[in-house]
């Protein structure tokens, strides 16, 4: 709390970020009723992703069509390169 008393320009709270993952975490907890555990933990890592797609203005639709495609040559090792903060249009 020091930090809040000797600088004047940080916030105290963290709603602007709150606010911002909101729809990502909704997304998420809206899986839990997905048929079956596989379902719902792949439908949160999708609905992840395209937050993150969003939080780095990547597009969307070009990012996935994209990996759909490089994913079968790539090797595991570089599947970081394919993730939305390091895609490459």
């Amino acid at each position: 709390l020091s930090h809040y008393v000797n600088d004047a320009e940080l916030a105290i709270d963290n709603n602007a970020v709150e606010r911002a993952i909101r729809p990502i975490t909704l997304s998420r907890k809206n899986c839990l009723f997905s048929g079956s555990h596989d379902a719902a933990h792949t439908a949160a890592i999708f609905f992840s992703l395209l937050g993150a797609c969003k939080e780095n203005n990547v597009n969307p639709t070009h990012w996935l069509m994209d990996c759909l495609t490089r994913v079968q040559n790539c090797d595991p090792k570089n599947y970081k390169e394919l993730l939305p903060h390091n895609w490459k249009k």
